[in-house]
């Protein structure tokens, strides 16, 4: 299955993106950290997000692209749901045991289950600058991927999700954000890249970063992110651009770089959100 170069690269090379800016009792969200303050009004995110030199458990170097969607729902004022739905998973690659090509798509993610996380804020309700929160989440593969050996990948697999997260408003109108995640998957398929026979691993995921003060419709940011399983270590850094079209549309950009030899080379990830 040849995968189309020109689609990930014209991404790359759009001339912004970064979201309207966000009031003091708001951060925005950058396109891989959450951040610890509870969102005002219901949003829906829908995600596309190129990748160059993914490792899974049986196939390295995997180019493709995925896609899905993601909802968030606060309830209180320190509580809201998330759920995210994985939708179309593209890719080739090459086999580890042999070296041949495989083709590898689907109606799903590839580390992205299906799931739904409880979010609590814990500090910051009162206006200051500091916040701090938990999220708990339970996800479950949707549907498999397929590949041209016969070979199916996620046909089988449940995730569970514990998060830690912090942001802080600066003077300037900008943010910092850390997010920190650990996710224990249990009778995962094809999935862990630090063990070729154990389906059952910790992923601990990291994404930090600052976001800047709005400048006109565009809003600047940087994060870095890091994955690691066992042996597996990767981190990449991620600059980004926001464009905020209207009160309730905004558009995000972000170019993901490796900087650890088991990142992906480099990517794309494009994101629309809608608040209600």
């Amino acid at each position: 299955m040849p995968i189309s170069r020109s689609l990930p690269i014209a991404l790359a090379l759009f001339p912004g993106l970064f979201v309207p800016g966000f009031s003091a009792a708001e951060v925005e969200r950058p396109l891989y950290a959450r951040p610890a303050t509870t969102a005002e009004s219901f949003s829906l995110d829908a995600y596309f997000e190129y990748f160059d030199g993914l490792t899974l458990q049986e196939a390295v170097d995997v180019e493709g692209w995925t896609a899905g969607l993601d909802f968030t729902f606060p309830f209180s004022r320190s509580m809201q749901l998330r759920f995210l739905l994985p939708v179309r998973t593209e890719a080739d690659g090459t086999l580890i045991d042999g070296g041949d090509e495989v083709d590898i798509d689907g109606w799903g993610g590839t580390y992205r289950f299906a799931s739904l996380h409880f979010e609590h804020q814990l500090v910051g309700l009162d206006g200051s600058p500091n916040r701090l929160s938990y999220a708990l989440g339970l996800g479950h593969r949707t549907a498999v991927l397929e590949t041209s050996i016969g070979d199916k990948y996620n046909h089988r697999g449940r995730s569970l999700h514990t998060s830690l997260r912090y942001d802080r408003v600066l003077a300037s109108g900008g943010a910092l954000l850390a997010d920190l995640e650990v996710r224990f998957y249990e009778e995962s398929d094809d999935l862990n890249p630090g063990d070729l026979m154990d389906d059952r691993f910790f992923l601990v995921k990291f994404a930090g970063g600052w976001i800047g003060s709005r400048r006109g419709a565009l809003t600047p940011a940087l994060e870095l992110t890091a994955d690691v399983v066992e042996d597996y270590f990767a981190v990449s850094v991620v600059p980004e651009l926001y464009l905020g079209a209207t009160d309730t549309l905004s558009v995000k950009l972000g170019v993901p770089v490796g900087i650890t030899s088991d990142a992906p080379d480099w990517g794309a990830q494009l994101r629309l959100r809608l608040d209600f």
